[in-house]
């Protein structure tokens, strides 16, 4: 069973940090929004692993398993024509990994859908009702997913040293 306590949040921020920006390169590099979810699954499961808390771990392996599914749909020769059971199926095995691995995670999962929906639906709206397109063009593009981790990654080093100094005192 994994423990709930962080045992190391510094070294979960600095891999989101790394991730993050290996996430913006590749999508900058690929253009292809399949490879970015997937390493954002990884990434949140390197997190995890160096973490060992309730973080990161959840969320990171349901987009692992959705990155997957849309990663053999989009390149694997014979699989575009099913693409949403691969997508569905690569998330349900994120979860059953999660609920196994990672008991208290359902939130960290549920959270991480919402965000793709919430970000669909932004990328959906916002040409037709605002005026940003370097927004618009920086996550359809999906680098501005990786710059989004690494602030992420900034915020909880930030925080974990916060507490350690809190700790110390």
């Amino acid at each position: 069973m994994i423990t709930l306590m962080s045992r190391n949040p510094v070294v979960a921020g600095l891999i989101l940090i790394v991730g993050g920006v290996i996430i913006a390169v590749l999508a900058l590099q690929q253009h292809d929004l399949p490879e970015v979810v997937l390493a954002i699954g990884i990434t949140l499961l390197l997190a995890w692993t160096a973490e060992r808390g309730h973080r990161f771990g959840a969320s990171g392996a349901t987009l692992s398993g959705l990155g997957l599914g849309l990663f053999i749909a989009e390149h694997v020769h014979g699989y575009s024509d099913y693409r949403d059971e691969l997508a569905f199926g690569g998330i349900a095995l994120g979860l059953l990994l999660a609920a196994r691995f990672m008991p208290n995670g359902l939130r960290g999962a549920g959270s991480a859908l919402l965000s793709i929906a919430l970000f669909e639906a932004a990328l959906q709206r916002l040409p037709a009702s605002i005026s940003a397109p370097s927004v618009y063009r920086a996550f359809d593009e999906g680098w501005a997913f990786g710059a989004v981790i690494v602030v992420y990654g900034v915020v909880t080093v930030l925080l974990a040293q916060r507490g350690g100094r809190r700790r110390a005192a």
